[in-house]
Parts: C-alpha cells; sequence; structure tokens
C-alpha cells in the first residue's frame, strides 16, 4: 500500500531565508570644516572627472555669502551632502540655488537624498527664499526623476554647461 509520506532519505527543500532590511541611522547637520575633504571624495565618488568640482570649486562655493551645507552621517562617516546658497536678490523676490546633492551609491534609495533636499528647502525658506533654481544633466535620468518627484520643472536647455561639453538642464522649483 503506497504511502502519503516522502520517503525518509530524500531531503527536505529548505525555504530561502528572507535577508532583513537593517534600519539604517543617518544624522543630518552643518556641514563643518573637518568634513571638507570628505565631501570633496564624495562629489568625485558620485560624478565624472569632468562634472566634478574641483576643491577650489567646492570651495568657493562654500564661501558663496548665504552658503550652507547639510551633511547625513552614518556612524561617525558623512555618507551624503547637499550646498546650497541664497542668491541676493529684490526683497520678496531671492532665489536659492541647489549646488549639488551627493549621496554616496550604496547609501542611494533610502530616501537621504530626499530628507538633505527637505532640510536646504526649509532652511532656504527660512531666509526668505521663494524659489529654487539648479542644475543637472541632461542625460542623468535617476536625478531627473529625483528632481521632478520633488516639484523641480525644466526650466531650459543650457547647452555645453559641464567641462565634458554635455547639456544641462536648468530645474526651478516654487516655494510655498
Amino acid at each position: 500500500m503506497p504511502s502519503n509520506e516522502a520517503p525518509h532519505d530524500v531531503p527536505k527543500v529548505q525555504k530561502p531565508k528572507l535577508q532583513k532590511k537593517v534600519r539604517l541611522e543617518v544624522w543630518l547637520r552643518d556641514f563643518h570644516k573637518r568634513d571638507f575633504s570628505r565631501i570633496c571624495e564624495i562629489d568625485r565618488l558620485c560624478y565624472s572627472e569632468d562634472i566634478a568640482y574641483t576643491p577650489e570649486e567646492m570651495a568657493l562655493g562654500l564661501g558663496q555669502p548665504g552658503a550652507f551645507a547639510l551633511v547625513a552621517e552614518a556612524g561617525e562617516q558623512v555618507i551624503a551632502f547637499v550646498l546650497a546658497y541664497r542668491k541676493k536678490r529684490s526683497p520678496g523676490n531671492s532665489v536659492g540655488h541647489i549646488v549639488t546633492i551627493d549621496v554616496v551609491e550604496e547609501f542611494r534609495a533610502r530616501g537621504i537624498g530626499n530628507r538633505l533636499m527637505e532640510s536646504a528647502e526649509q532652511r532656504l525658506r527660512q531666509n526668505g527664499v521663494r524659489r529654487i533654481i539648479l542644475e543637472v544633466e541632461t542625460e542623468n535620468e535617476p536625478a531627473l526623476r529625483f528632481y521632478k518627484a520633488r516639484g523641480y520643472i525644466l526650466k531650459r536647455l543650457l547647452s555645453s554647461y559641464y567641462a565634458d561639453g554635455s547639456d544641462a538642464y536648468l530645474m526651478e522649483k516654487a516655494l510655498p
């Protein structure tokens, strides 16, 4: 009489164990001078040599009147940052500029970029900014999707914007 039980010598197939996604503790804080070499390194990791800022250009950006940078830390390591400043304009018509936002590749798609942008936009808003501009490489589809999801719209094409001759889009967002 046949049995419904499997023979004892046939190994049972184990279900693959699901990997638990580890919660990453990330803190945002203001940039400190000691972070300078790390943010330069992150910029070179995130962009090609022709697009990444040189340390001199990064220092120039940080030295702009009204400039600030926010960094994201995991553990004691800076993993992302945003650099922005408020351009001087007539009262009620201040414009903010997002110079760059960089997130180390292994930490992307975890909401860190959104947190940095939200904080930068909030600080700019508190400083009287009513609209924000930024430039993005036309071929950088992930960045374009990211900015569009945050409410930025394409304003115009900037031909040969980067040192390698590639184009950029000027994008803009009105702040409430």
